[in-house]
């Protein structure tokens, strides 16, 4: 109650907002307190319409046309006026989905720096297992250890179905968004093909363990799956199994024909098969030693394949078989157009690429110059990032704190890239600005390196843990990583760097 004789204050009445789209489509109508911000406004056209903060620009339908700052209030815009007007221009947003061990879905606006929605997640301990996401449709469905998968709406934040049937933990999930169809696998030894309008599904069963993998052609309606002893084709329209391989060990796809003619499979008994639909019928090519790596050219049927067991690389064709041996061989990269491929050797605690060619009809497997370099390393689990049109190629290592920057001609390292004062976990390059970003968990930093002077140009720490992983915009010029809030903490942050600066924009 007010006191006797003090004038009783005027309550200013709420204003009207009516936001529309630059064509006069309603978005949404508010009402608000005068001294509300603008920033306000925003979160309710969100609330309303799920367009992301960031991407909004609010602008008076009469007056000015510049949009309108997140710290202006109401009051100033309606300068006294009941309702007020705004025109929405949308501009092109950044948006990011992040799933973890919290079984939770999360919305990301990077440019506002701020959640747009939870989604909630699966209420299984099992933590969430993966995400499809359709961007132009605003869709994304998800799958876990609690046996579902489930479809969520990311404009407006909701989930729209959870399809249950497999009766345990969903592996892998393929979506086809135009025909909302999705193929899942999972550990109950089973496929099933969904109608994802309809929630019903096809059961698609004859392997004797976990699927470990499928690739499919929707337009084809063609799928190939794989689990620990066995291979199935199938044939999606009628759910019914077109060719079986059996009594294959450890077995693993590596490439299917861009027509469906072939696949190419490997398995842990050291051979590879070359096996052929629709007659079933298989051509083996053996390496003396356990798990061979392979890749396929199928457009002349070429196939390079190296083996750490039997320290060889080998080139087959239909017309002749050639083999190179290659003392402590334990990976390589092949790329064919070039006819190229690079291994990478360790002996004697020496690192040594080697550059071979392939010739264009299968007929040649020579070295191209002999590799002059090494570098010392006390480790074989090197990684590689190549610039196949100058030949140029950035190794690193988990067990080293080194980058080295690779002249392949010569096997000579041009950089050392020297800064890490922990392993390297990862590293992502761009080759036109000759740009390489790198991360550490050891040293808890992300640092942004010029590959042609060997300068690190930036160190960003990020404590007290480093990057589990990170995604570079190399256009936009923006980094994103993401770790644990701290050790021992089930907290997970994701942050956004801004790289021309090196600088932290966003903690979210």
């Amino acid at each position: 109650m007010w006191a006797e004789g003090l004038p009783c204050p005027e309550l200013e009445p709420d204003v009207r907002l009516r936001i529309t789209g630059m064509t006069g489509e309603l978005i949404a109508e508010l009402q608000l307190p005068p001294s509300a911000p603008v920033a306000d406004v925003k979160r309710g056209v969100l609330r309303a319409a799920g367009v992301p903060v960031g991407e909004q620009r609010l602008v008076p339908a009469i007056g000015s046309a510049e949009p309108l700052s997140d710290e202006q209030t109401i009051r100033e815009v309606a300068a006294g006026a009941e309702a007020v007007d705004m025109t929405l221009v949308r501009v092109e947003g950044c948006l990011a989905l992040s799933w973890g061990a919290d079984r939770r879905l999360r919305l990301w606006d990077l440019v506002a720096g701020c959640a747009v929605h939870d989604f909630g997640g699966h209420v299984s301990s099992t933590q969430l297992r993966g995400v499809e996401v359709c961007w132009e449709r605003g869709l994304a469905l998800s799958w876990g250890g609690d046996k579902t998968m489930r479809i969520w709406d990311l404009h407006r934040g909701v989930q729209l179905q959870s399809l249950g049937g497999h009766s345990a933990e969903v592996l892998g999930v393929q979506v086809d968004w135009p025909t909302s169809r999705a193929l899942s696998w999972a550990a109950d030894r089973t496929l099933r093909l969904w109608d994802l309008q309809t929630g019903m599904y096809t059961e698609l069963r004859g392997h004797d363990a976990h699927v470990h993998g499928v690739l499919l052609d929707w337009g084809r309606d063609r799928a190939l799956s794989w689990s620990a002893d066995d291979a199935f084709l199938w044939d999606l329209e009628r759910g019914t199994a077109l060719l079986v391989l059996q009594d294959t060990p450890g077995v693993w796809a590596c490439s299917v024909h861009p027509e469906w003619h072939a696949a190419l499979l490997g398995a842990a008994d050291g051979l590879l098969r070359c096996w052929s639909f629709p007659g079933g019928g298989v051509v083996p090519m053996a390496h003396e030693g356990a798990g061979p790596e392979a890749s396929v050219d199928w457009k002349t049927w070429r196939v390079a394949s190296w083996c750490k067991g039997d320290r060889s690389l080998r080139l087959w064709s239909p017309s002749s078989s050639l083999s190179q041996h290659v003392p402590g061989v334990y990976a390589a990269q092949v790329h064919w157009p070039s006819n190229l491929v690079v291994t990478w050797s360790m002996d004697y605690c020496s690192l040594r690429p080697q550059l071979w060619d392939l010739g264009p009809d299968g007929s040649k497997l020579e070295r191209r110059g002999e590799a002059s370099g090494c570098a010392y390393d006390l480790t074989s689990r090197v990684q590689a990032e190549i610039d196949w049109n100058r030949l140029r190629a950035v190794s690193w290592s988990e067990d080293t704190h080194l980058l080295r920057l690779w002249d392949l001609q010569s096997g000579v390292v041009v950089n050392h890239l020297r800064g890490h004062t922990g392993e390297v976990n990862g590293l992502q390059v761009d080759w036109q600005r000759d740009r390489a970003l790198s991360w550490s968990g050891g040293d808890t930093s992300l640092r942004l390196w010029d590959l042609v002077s060997g300068a690190q140009l930036h160190e960003m720490v990020r404590e007290p843990c480093g990057a589990f992983d990170v995604h570079v915009d190399w256009d936009r010029g923006w980094a994103l990583s993401w770790t644990q809030d701290s050790w021992g903490n089930a907290e997970f942050t994701i942050e956004v760097w801004e790289l021309e600066h090196g600088t932290a924009v966003h903690l979210l």
